[in-house]
């Protein structure tokens, strides 16, 4: 079970030390750099600890350690750094006078936990792994370091003047929120270019001309699958939006990155269904940035390969919206992938040609004609209502009734099916496995390649999967 982080205030309060060795060291330096005061008690000390006594908050009682040394009244927290039979004893003592306790090396007789711990001035970081292992937790602090500019303290100082300017004048919370996120922004070399897209000057300027220059909107692909598809970019502008409007067949769990107070819009577009106009949609991302808005689009799939995304964009320069745009991870890539299929294999195919089918119309068939003697691979992105026209088609064409053929559903789809077979009899094998929309349908000898990886896939217990010789 994870641990609750706290943040407590250890200026002048007194931390109780049991052991005098390396790892008492340790731990005292972490609590002297929050202003506790120390007592620690043992027969015997390293020199390392008598040498710190002389310049710190920190009194060295040589001597055994006493029951009574365990006092609410004497410490407000108490640490055992000594051998494992002195902890369990020091920690009983402590459960039962209700003060909290910490074992070195002992998380189940522990009440809390150091973390791993960044300290920059003001800025405190503490990752904890609930006792699994210190050394995650401390490779995950230095992710942590890497990523705080070294000025991070200037920046909180100057951060909290200007909150407590805007509280001064009456600004609201969404308001506070997007001047600290400017100024963040504006300290992270990173990120300066992406912010001036805006002509913003890098100084604080009132809650109205804030609103006004930071109206902008992030076109954003979120993959076909999980979450943790999308891009670094894609995630820091979820962070940072105040809106988002999301498409379906998106992992919902992205919506988590999004601050809590951010509005979520769905938008999502399905065959079959009742769903927002495009120009509506494009609509709600203009008025959302002219009321100053930081706007997330999030898309299933890549923005730019049948996501309309290049239509919102247009619309967006037309009103005069500063956007920007990172790509996704393609259905028309990562489905088969699920299944083990590559678009290329070097000796197999050496192209790939992606079609939308969703309208499996003479243009579409004219288009299929012109690759149908091509040895490479042919990807139909919602065809699957059409999948008995486009083999027929294919055959008609001169196709190999033996070329193999994916017929795939996953990603976020509601139910996970891949079926294999030959163009000749693919038909039936979909509908056999109950192959349903949204499909993806890979044409080409790659289409026979399984190149899953096992480590992933040998739990998945959900997926129908049938192949056909």
């Amino acid at each position: 079970m994870a641990f609750f982080p706290l943040f407590v205030d250890l200026q002048g309060r007194r931390v109780l030390i049991v052991g005098g060795g390396k790892v008492a060291l340790g731990k005292a330096k972490k609590l002297l750099d929050y202003g506790a005061t120390l007592r620690v008690v043992a027969p015997e000390f390293v020199d390392e600890l008598k040498c710190l006594a002389k310049t710190a908050n920190l009194q060295l009682i040589e001597r055994a350690f006493l029951d009574s040394d365990v006092s609410p009244d004497d410490a407000l927290i108490v640490v055992a750094a000594a051998d494992r039979a002195l902890g369990e004893r020091v920690a009983c003592l402590a459960r039962q006078r209700r003060v909290w306790v910490n074992v070195a090396d002992a998380p189940d007789a522990s009440s809390f936990y150091f973390p791993a711990l960044l300290k920059r001035g003001k800025l405190s970081v503490g990752v904890s792994t609930s006792g699994a292992s210190p050394t995650l937790a401390r490779e995950i602090r230095d992710l942590y370091d890497d990523a705080t500019p070294p000025d991070v303290d200037d920046i909180l100082d100057r951060a909290d003047d200007e909150r407590r300017a805007l509280l001064r004048q009456g600004a609201d919370p969404s308001a506070r929120r997007r001047a600290a996120l400017t100024l963040w922004n504006r300290s992270l070399h990173s990120r300066l270019r992406r912010d001036d897209v805006s002509g913003a000057s890098p100084e604080f300027a009132s809650p109205a001309e804030s609103e006004r220059r930071c109206g902008r909107v992030a076109i954003i692909g979120a993959g076909a699958g999980p979450a943790d598809l999308i891009t670094l970019r894609g995630r820091d502008a979820l962070r940072r939006c105040d809106a988002v409007l999301y498409d379906d067949l998106i992992d919902l769990a992205a919506l988590d990155w999004a601050p809590e107070c951010a509005e979520r819009i769905h938008v999502g577009k399905r065959c079959g269904r009742a769903s927002p106009r495009q120009d509506a949609i494009n609509a709600k991302m203009i008025e959302l940035a002219r009321a100053g808005k930081f706007v997330v689009r999030l898309k299933g799939g890549d923005p730019f390969l049948f996501g309309r995304g290049g239509e919102e964009a247009q619309a967006l320069a037309a009103a005069g919206i500063p956007y920007e745009i990172a790509p996704g991870v393609t259905s028309a890539l990562y489905i088969p992938m699920e299944a083990g299929i590559p678009a290329t294999h070097r000796g197999v195919s050496r192209n790939v040609h992606i079609f939308a089918a969703h309208t499996a119309d003479e243009e579409l068939f004219a288009e299929v004609d012109r690759v149908a003697s091509l040895n490479g691979t042919l990807v139909f992105l919602m065809g699957l209502r059409a999948l008995d026209r486009l083999v027929a088609r294919l055959l008609a064409r001169g196709k190999s009734p033996e070329t193999p053929v994916a017929v795939l559903s996953g990603g976020c789809a509601p139910r996970r099916v891949f079926a294999r077979g030959r163009l000749a009899d693919i038909v039936g094998v979909s509908k056999k496995l109950g192959v349903a929309a949204p499909a993806t349908i890979v044409v080409g000898n790659v289409a026979a390649l399984d190149l899953r990886d096992p480590l992933r896939n040998q739990a998945d217990e959900e997926t129908l999967e049938l192949k056909t010789k």
